[in-house]
């Protein structure tokens, strides 16, 4: 009988048929084919169904027994039973059997071993027999992918089919023979059929035959008989030869012409981890369609100016190489090159050729060189650049020629750099400017802009980089001319206030605001104006220790790092989802009522006037006889209504705590300080600027106990100051109170 079966495998369609024999089987643990599946087993469904399959992929593969010999039974030899193997498959996969392609198949190996069994005597005469089936096997292209259908005769005389090796080649057509004798071979590997089209013929060279008209099995290969491929000129696009510790290529360009016309077609180049110090002016002629050019991580110590002069290179790569000097100006001049990498390498300064022999760049790369100026920054004319990286470098300024060089400027990446300003009068002339990254300079400024003001006029910027750059503030959104920013990264400053006010809604597109590692005090309010955000990072700020109820409006919000914070909330809640904190805070909003109140605390010592400073606040008549001390702290409600539009009035409510000056009751005032309150510390002007030093102890217990609460320093008795001296005492005593709060401790 025989059994046939028609399966595809990988890729490729193939038809095998497999007559039936009668062979002797080795106990190898290394054949597929074991004693638990065999024909005459029926007893079992398994058996029926894979025993077909299993020699089909054992005739595919050539991993019969070598010991297998023909004409021999299972019952001649006496068959050791088999001991039981459990193979244990790890979790990734690292033993898993793959596809008969993949290098990692443990099948070749298996049948590299097998080969090396075989004896070097040749195959039976009866190979030369007519009656051995040696019809041809025809490759018809039906398509993609391949079908290899290999003729076979009727003769009932088949010998088991041995494996040989093959090389495959492209050869031309010749006219009215399409087909290649191969009496038994296997199928082609499938690297060598990928790259070529379904209309191609591929042929199948054979092993060299004997004097006999044997095929000869090759122990190895040699310069003489080892399979090779012929290219055809047009076959090679991708060439990648990196990591192969290469040093020149000399040897390449003096070699045979053949070789240097296989490789015209060639449109990328990879010669990437080697040891180059040059690429020849020869390799340029050679390669007439290169696009890109790889030559990353190499020991070039000059700029390669001849590779300027390949007509259709548009990415040139010479990143982590030993370029040090760049003033020589290339004699060529390249019109489609619009890449240009060349960082990490120790350029001192960026020489302004780029722009004469680069006039269509649109990305360059200088990151990670030792930059400290731009040299000759008036004619840096790039009119087509979008992309510029000259992070990691030495730079203090950017000239105002040198930004307004490059109108088309879309991304600019100056990180890690020691910018202290940056040139607002370029601002108007960079209309495509979105994307700024400047973290890890020094771009403070002073209040009330605190960053540069050539951010504040972009109009269309949508993400900016700010983080470690030692800012106090951020101006508000109304500063701010644009409206359509999407990213605001500002961590590892020295903010203390983040203020939005009523213009919040001005970034309603934000989506990732990151204030982390700052000196914030309170998140503002006004973040749940902010719907669009789905990041927000506020932590480790110990100043913190509540969250709004208005963040419960953020309900695209899916990222909230609370690390670093004292927050007043049930740990399992601050443990969770961001999700659940979203959602206790939206519960937590919706049931919060309108209450206008605050506290108002007046502090200070005796005798200061606060009691009278609380009375002419709230336009009371004054008493000529209310002339007595307060005693303990007198707690009193002050309603101030508020209009609303047209008809609607909101009645505010001040409670006024008039705490006691005398030293009996200092004691006690700490029991009443309280946060979200309203701080009035009272001093006597006319006292003179030892009456400043004497409100240390009052700030720095207004700052132990509500840290975060605003506090007034009111100046009273100024009747009592004369006129010609009134201005100069007040100037020098304000600048004696703003020194004593901007200092610690």
């Amino acid at each position: 009988g025989s059994i046939t079966s028609d399966s595809s495998f990988d890729g490729y369609e193939v038809d095998t048929r497999r007559k039936s024999c009668v062979m002797a089987r080795s106990p190898s643990e290394d054949s597929l084919l074991d004693g638990r599946i065999g024909p005459n087993r029926s007893d079992k469904w398994w058996n029926r169904m894979l025993y077909p399959i299993l020699s089909v992929f054992s005739e595919l593969t050539g991993l019969r027994d070598s010991r297998r010999q023909s004409g021999d039974s299972d019952t001649d030899s006496p068959v050791r039973p088999r001991k039981k193997v459990r193979r244990k498959y790890s979790k990734t996969g690292a033993e898993m059997p793959f596809n008969r392609w993949d290098p990692r198949n443990m099948t070749e190996q298996k049948f590299g071993q097998a080969l090396a069994t075989i004896p070097d005597s040749p195959l039976p005469s009866i190979m030369d027999s007519p009656s051995v089936d040696s019809s041809p096997t025809h490759l018809t292209p039906l398509g993609s992918p391949y079908t290899s259908t290999p003729v076979r005769s009727n003769s009932p005389n088949i010998f088991p089919r041995d494996r040989t090796w093959v090389s495959i080649s492209e050869a031309e057509e010749t006219e009215g023979d399409s087909t290649v004798e191969d009496r038994q071979s296997p199928l082609p590997p499938k690297d060598s059929m990928d790259q070529s089209s379904p209309s191609e013929v591929k042929k199948l060279s054979l092993m060299p035959k004997d004097e006999n008209n044997l095929l000869v099995r090759q122990r190895s290969f040699t310069t003489g008989n080892k399979p090779t491929r012929s290219l055809s000129p047009n076959a090679v696009r991708l060439l990648d030869i990196s990591a192969n510790g290469i040093t020149s290529l000399d040897g390449l360009t003096k070699s045979d012409t053949s070789i240097l016309n296989s490789l015209v077609a060639v449109e990328k180049l990879d010669l990437s981890q080697n040891s180059l110090k040059d690429f020849p002016w020869r390799m340029c002629q050679a390669l007439p369609k290169l696009q890109s050019l790889d030559l990353h991580g190499n020991s070039f110590v000059a700029f390669p100016a001849h590779v300027l002069a390949c007509q259709h290179l548009d990415s040139l790569d010479l990143s982590h190489n030993k370029i040090a000097d760049l003033t020589k100006k290339p004699s060529k001049t390249s019109f489609s090159l619009k890449e240009f990498n060349i960082s990490h390498n120790s350029l001192t300064a960026l020489p302004s050729w780029i722009g004469v022999c680069m006039p269509m760049l649109q990305s360059l790369n200088v990151e990670g060189n030792r930059m400290a100026m731009i040299d000759g920054e008036e004619n840096f004319q790039l009119r087509r650049l979008k992309v510029m990286n000259i992070s990691k470098n030495q730079l203090k300024e950017l000239p105002v020629k040198f930004l307004m060089g490059c109108p088309k400027l879309e991304t600019l990446v100056a990180s890690c750099n020691e910018l202290d300003t940056l040139p607002y009068d370029a601002a108007p002339k960079l209309p495509n400017l979105s994307t700024v990254k400047l973290a890890h300079n020094r771009l403070a400024e002073p209040e009330p802009t605190y960053i540069p003001r050539f951010l504040l006029l972009l109009d269309r910027l949508r993400s900016l980089d700010l983080s470690s750059n030692d800012i106090q503030g951020l101006p508000p959104p109304s500063h701010w001319n644009t409206h359509a920013l999407r990213e605001l990264m500002l961590g590892g400053n020295h903010i203390r206030k983040l203020v939005l006010g009523d213009s919040a809604k001005q970034w309603s597109t934000l989506e990732r605001l990151i204030i982390s590692h700052n000196k914030l005090q309170e998140v503002p309010r006004e973040l749940g104006y902010l719907t669009s955000l789905t990041s927000l990072d506020f932590s480790h700020n110990k100043y913190i220790n509540t969250l709004p109820d208005e963040l419960g409006r953020l309900s695209k919000l899916w990222e909230l790092p609370l690390d670093g914070l004292r927050l007043d909330l049930d740990p399992a809640i601050v443990k969770g989802r961001t999700k659940d904190v979203i959602g206790f805070l939206s519960q937590r909003l919706k049931q919060a009522v309108p209450h206008y109140r605050m506290k108002l605390m007046v502090v200070g010592f005796g005798g200061r006037g606060k009691s009278t400073l609380l009375r002419q606040l709230q336009k009371l008549k004054v008493d000529p006889k209310f002339n007595t001390a307060t005693v303990g702290v007198l707690v009193k409600d002050w309603k101030i209504p508020v209009k609303k539009g047209r008809t609607r009035t909101i009645s505010y409510t001040l409670s006024t705590w008039d705490f006691a000056g005398q030293e009996e009751f200092y004691s006690t005032h700490q029991c009443f300080l309280s946060s979200r309150s309203l701080y009035l510390v009272v001093y006597d002007l006319s006292r003179g600027p030892k009456e400043v030093e004497r409100l240390r102890p009052w700030l720095l217990n207004i700052q132990a106990r509500a840290p975060n609460c605003p506090v007034i320093v009111v100046g009273t008795h100024k009747d009592r100051i004369r006129r010609e001296e009134a201005d100069s005492v007040i100037m020098e005593m304000r600048q004696r109170v703003q020194t004593l709060c901007s200092t610690a401790g």
